[in-house]
């Protein structure tokens, strides 16, 4: 670490893109670009037509601010870049079919979200877009919410303390534990957004039915970024829970079990046709009474989201619509005689929206 103190900022943080674009195998789709700006943000991610890179900006002005040492500087650089990166990998990666994350999986349909919204041609469609001033509200709304960011944030500072561990302050090390702790709790639970009006929706309904509809309007989407053929068919239509189900894999497995679970609290079907077969009758009742699990967990560990969400609102509206949800599970287990692992039940009533059907 002595040698960075001789180190300017630019040096620091084109060694640090390098090696972060290596170790993920991104040299050959990201390219740097050092900004020095006290208004623009820390990092962003840059998509221009035609261009054959996507563009990682770094302000070196966020970085020159972390404090006064180079180690400091380091490590922020090291976030951020890392965090861009991830933003990348969801314009990159979604594109092989090989690419298990269901957490990737939303962002892209966020960004398909506010493409079919506001009505953006696919062949001149910019991941830049999205910051444009009109949907730039609606972004600020749920900046804390959105998948995209809380998995860049989150595998940042994981990969922030991977590489250095060993090498922190104990205020330090503690400080990044509970940093990284806070991001997988949001990540593991946040199903809220906010509409336009500020009104909360379930989160992956709303991007299901806007991905589905942009891929109707254009077919290309669904060829290009190959992720999407995990859940819907070309045609835009969502596949059956079933077929989800009889494709699962080691390698998919995770990602499978949140759609399912997805599924299950979203997306209204008949399931009779399915639960003659009981491995999957038995494979639900799993996820539902993990869900019904994980929600009790949620309400009982609700401020260590207050980390990186602004206020208490939308931790408690996530509340509620997950209470909502163990309702919609429950009706279920009685409705086709499922046993649920758990039998707590949490009442609400608040509903913000219905079941979407197919």
């Amino acid at each position: 670490m002595e040698k960075t103190n001789k180190k300017t900022v630019e040096e620091i943080i084109t060694t640090i893109f390098n090696d972060v674009v290596e170790e993920h195998d991104l040299q050959d789709v990201a390219v740097l670009k050092i900004i020095n700006s006290k208004f623009r943000p820390a990092g962003s991610v840059v998509i221009k037509k035609n261009a054959d890179k996507v563009t990682i900006r770094v302000n070196k002005n966020k970085v020159s601010k972390a404090k006064t040492t180079s180690v400091n500087m380091i490590y922020q650089a090291y976030q951020i870049i890392s965090h861009e990166k991830e933003h990348v990998k969801t314009i990159h990666c979604t594109k092989s079919k090989d690419f298990y994350s269901y957490e990737h999986l939303l962002a892209l349909m966020e960004y398909l979200y506010y493409a079919n919204r506001y009505n953006v041609d696919f062949e001149n469609i910019s991941f830049d877009i999205i910051s444009s001033f009109l949907i730039k509200a609606q972004l600020n709304k749920n900046y804390d919410l959105s998948p995209g960011e809380i998995i860049a944030n989150l595998n940042s500072y994981i990969q922030l303390y991977e590489k250095f561990e060993g090498g922190f302050s104990k205020e330090t090390e503690d400080n990044f534990s509970s940093i990284i702790s806070s991001l997988n709790f949001l990540n593991d639970n946040m199903e809220v957004y906010y509409n336009e009006f500020g009104e909360p929706i379930n989160r992956f309904m709303i991007f299901v039915t806007n991905t589905g509809a942009y891929i109707r309007k254009n077919p290309k989407v669904y060829d290009q970024y190959q992720i999407l053929s995990h859940l819907f068919e070309r045609d835009g239509s969502l596949k059956s829970i079933y077929e989800i189900y009889s494709n699962i894999n080691n390698e998919n497995e995770p990602m499978y079990q949140k759609i399912m679970t997805s599924y299950l609290t979203s997306i209204d079907c008949d399931y009779s046709e399915y639960l003659s077969d009981n491995g999957f009758k038995s494979y639900i009742e799993k996820l539902m009474g993990n869900y019904i699990t994980g929600t009790i967990d949620y309400y009982n560990n609700l401020n260590k989201g207050l980390l990186f969400v602004d206020s208490k609102k939308p931790l408690s509206d996530n509340l509620i619509l997950k209470k909502k949800n163990v309702q919609i599970i429950t009706r279920l287990a009685n409705k086709y005689n499922l046993h649920l692992s758990s039998g707590t039940i949490i009442d609400s009533n608040n509903v913000y929206v219905n079941k979407l059907t197919i």
